[in-house]
């Protein structure tokens, strides 16, 4: 009889096929994730892989279209289905792309899981996690790669009912919207369908109630929520994290005004000082051990701009991993923002290094940088330094970009690429 891997309320175990065929009918409060493997030995291979082994890098290929279809011209345009879902809704449709550029960051290191447990707490959170997780498979699918993920089994969590209600509201519209669409993948579609019927909802005050423990490492986002909570919701949160197992990743969203921003990183540093088993993975400070003083009162913001219009958004985040290694501190430069003035073009960079309160990279007028993003590290030839009580101006002579990691396809066993004749085109990926 063959062997399968089922999902409990906080880990995954092996159960054996009964005479009857049933798996469920033995564990009516489990759900059934894997297929069956035929033999103990490999059911348990695959459970210690699950446990132990991340996603790979995910191919430059997927993250240039992923990135394309999130972000066309670096202009964020939300989904048809999203569109259609939020229509009238432009608070939540504010919240969508902070989300989801911020999960294409995370993306881009080799730190998801091909079980994947979320926690959601945030307005938007849930449809945001979805339709990117639609998109990243349709990208794969494009490029012929198999889609990483196995399962994804998402809690959605608030403090409010009526909150939850409304959330399951809109997810249940999503997923009709996406049932009655031509499927550009039908493998995709079935499998995103299956995870959003398959998401929970719980009723929590975090301000009173840690999150919900587990003994298998998962994703936490928190979106527009760790500025709400109390001293007692921050110890929370806490203590959370130092239950949770290795490998566990957290991802708080807050606006981008000075105050939310500035309090995040100042809580940044007091708990990776006190909680030395994490790591920041972005937006900076991954080459710190411990969390230099000039994070404190850092005010460090992403920005966007949606694809129609002129309308500016703005969020700051940060990016946890519990287990994982710090970079190698170097000389390099990492850069927090990009603006142009009467003056010239600046990059301000982490002013670490400089022990200074805020540091000027200027772009003398002639002169060509490389297409640098936020957060990236480069390297630069300074010629000349000026120092004044606010800042510090550096003239460079040239800039390189860092190279980045090596990036690997997934491949798992017996999974075999999209076919061509299942794979979607470009034009019918667009977000138009």
């Amino acid at each position: 009889m063959p062997y399968f891997l089922i999902q409990s309320p906080s880990s995954l175990e092996i159960v054996e096929e009964d005479s009857t065929g049933q798996v469920k009918r033995k564990y009516p409060d489990h759900r059934l994730i894997l297929p069956g493997f035929p033999s103990l030995e490999a059911a348990r291979q695959r459970l210690a892989e699950s446990a132990q082994a991340p996603i790979p890098i995910v191919s430059p290929a997927v993250l240039e279209t992923l990135e394309n279809l999130i972000a066309p011209g670096k202009r964020f345009r939300l989904s048809p289905i999203l569109r259609e879902v939020l229509s009238g809704d432009q608070d939540e449709a504010f919240h969508i792309p902070k989300i989801q550029l911020t999960l294409l960051e995370l993306l881009k290191q080799e730190v998801f899981f091909p079980v994947l447990r979320v926690l959601g707490m945030g307005k938007g959170t849930i449809l945001a996690f979805f339709d990117f997780t639609f998109y990243w498979g349709l990208a794969c699918a494009l490029h012929g790669e198999p889609f990483p993920l196995e399962e994804v089994i998402f809690e959605a969590l608030d403090p409010l009912e009526e909150h939850l209600l409304e959330t399951r509201k809109e997810l249940l519209a999503y997923q009709e919207i996406l049932s009655n669409r031509s499927p550009e993948n039908p493998s995709i579609h079935g499998k995103i369908l299956r995870w959003c019927r398959g998401a929970t909802w719980k009723q929590l005050d975090p301000d009173s109630e840690t999150l919900p423990p587990s003994t298998q490492p998962g994703l936490v986002v928190l979106s527009d929520t760790f500025g709400t909570l109390l001293d007692s919701g921050r110890e929370n949160l806490a203590l959370f994290l130092k239950a949770a197992p290795s490998k566990t990743l957290i991802l708080l969203l807050e606006p981008g005004a000075e105050p939310e921003a500035k309090g995040l990183m100042n809580w940044k540093r007091a708990f990776l000082n006190k909680t030395p088993e994490y790591r920041v993975l972005g937006p900076c400070g991954q080459e710190f051990s411990n969390q230099p003083a000039t994070c404190d009162g850092c005010w460090i913001r992403q920005q966007g701009t949606f694809h129609r219009g002129e309308k500016i958004f703005s969020w700051s985040y940060l990016i946890l991993g519990k287990g994982f290694q710090p970079e190698e501190e170097n000389d390099s430069l990492r850069l927090i923002r990009r603006f142009a003035t009467a003056s010239g073009e600046f990059y301000q960079v982490c002013p670490h290094r400089f022990q200074a309160s805020q540091v000027l990279l200027k772009r003398e007028s002639g002169q060509r940088f490389p297409n640098l993003s936020f957060g990236q590290t480069f390297r630069a030839k300074v010629t000349e330094t000026k120092k004044t009580a606010e800042r510090t101006v550096l003239n460079v002579a040239s800039v390189e970009k860092e190279k980045k990691k090596k990036f690997f396809l997934f491949s798992f066993r017996n999974t075999t690429p999209a076919s061509s004749t299942n794979s979607p085109t470009i034009s019918s990926l667009s977000r138009k």
